[in-house]
């Protein structure tokens, strides 16, 4: 009897992700049709477990007054790499610029082991929580970063270089949760 329910629920998350990735793949524009070659689902599709910001930026789940106490103290720059390890950069240009810091200024402060000052950090988490928003839309890592690094037609731009502002975050925010419930976007 429960057979048939979790074959039933299996299906319907199958459904869930292939229309997800249709709409993901019908924003990305054609010249990205590869992106559908690479995702495919030949495995029933598990629910990943919910993620939050601080897993991402400290290595554990921290209470939410905890973060806003790291963020206000400033984050350290560990969380820098963190961002870039999970969004699969090999630099770290792309997450400095998106946060204000130049090249220069992160590598005075990694050798004086200075953590990023408030605003960087309040930018750094901004960033975590889109990541974090993308993966738990998508239910994938991969789908949702390459969702973050392609050029949206909607957005027109890639929706990680919006997340220097609120207004470009706000934009993105609209965007994923547009996919969450299955509106084309």
């Amino acid at each position: 009897m429960n057979a048939p329910s979790h074959s039933s629920s299996t299906r319907r998350a199958k459904r869930k992700i292939v229309l997800k990735k249709k709409i993901f793949q019908t924003m990305a524009g054609p010249r990205d049709s590869h992106i559908e070659r690479t995702h495919t689902l030949e495995t029933p599709h598990l629910v990943m477990p919910h993620i939050r910001p601080s897993q991402l930026l400290m290595g554990e789940a921290l209470s939410d007054q905890s973060m806003i106490e790291n963020v206000r103290d400033g984050l350290p720059l560990t969380a820098v790499s963190r961002i870039t390890e999970s969004m699969a950069l090999s630099e770290h240009d792309l997450i400095l610029e998106n946060i204000g810091m130049s090249q220069r200024t992160y590598q005075r402060r990694k050798q004086a082991r200075k953590p990023l000052d408030p605003i960087q950090s309040d930018r750094l988490y901004r960033l975590a929580k889109i990541e974090v928003q993308a993966i738990n839309v998508f239910e994938d890592q991969s789908i949702a970063i390459d969702w973050l690094k392609t050029e949206n037609r909607v957005l027109g731009a890639t929706p990680i270089s919006l997340l220097d502002t609120e207004v470009g975050t706000e934009q993105v925010e609209k965007i994923l949760n547009r996919i969450e419930y299955g509106m084309y976007s």
